[in-house]
């Protein structure tokens, strides 16, 4: 396992390392969990309270190619050009550098579809914009989305076809 160096940034050391290294925050947090994060050579809490300045060392696992898994999710629509699927409640839609099972997109994978390579062969892109419009959703899709897309001449209507 690799480990990067960084220099510290006034700020709570788990905002700093998510700032620095691009990684999310709560994959920060589980890294300095794992004792993986050493703030001039001392393992530090997630809310220590960095002056700047400091030696932030955290080590780096290697990057895991994405594997297919299964099941498969229900496809809803498919034609040449877009591909809509039922997404499982509770399963996160794209892998991140941590999480490399368990996604969508790893079930995407299993089922044969063909991932756009423009993130790299580690983060495959879906390019899809993915939203929920059911009345248990987080409320990440907004009125005038759903009024966007069903005014949308180029998406077709929902079927039930089943791949």
């Amino acid at each position: 396992m690799p480990a990067d160096g960084f220099v510290g940034e006034p700020g709570r050391l788990d905002v700093v390392l998510a700032r620095l290294t691009g990684l999310t925050r709560a994959e920060i947090q589980r890294s300095i969990a794992a004792g993986h994060v050493t703030v001039d050579d001392v393992v530090r809490s997630k809310s220590f309270a960095l002056l700047g300045g400091e030696s932030l060392v955290v080590v780096i696992d290697d990057e895991v190619p994405l594997q297919p898994e299964g099941p498969a999710v229900p496809v809803r629509f498919e034609d040449e050009y877009l591909l809509v699927v039922a997404k499982p409640a509770g399963v996160v839609t794209h892998p991140t550098e941590r999480r490399r099972s368990g996604t969508l997109v790893n079930r995407l994978l299993f089922m044969g579809v063909p991932l756009s390579t423009i993130g790299g062969p580690f983060r495959p892109a879906t390019n899809a914009l993915v939203f929920a419009m059911t009345p248990m959703s987080s409320g990440a899709a907004t009125r005038t989305s759903r009024i966007s897309a069903s005014k949308s001449s180029s998406v077709p209507k929902m079927g039930s076809t089943e791949r």
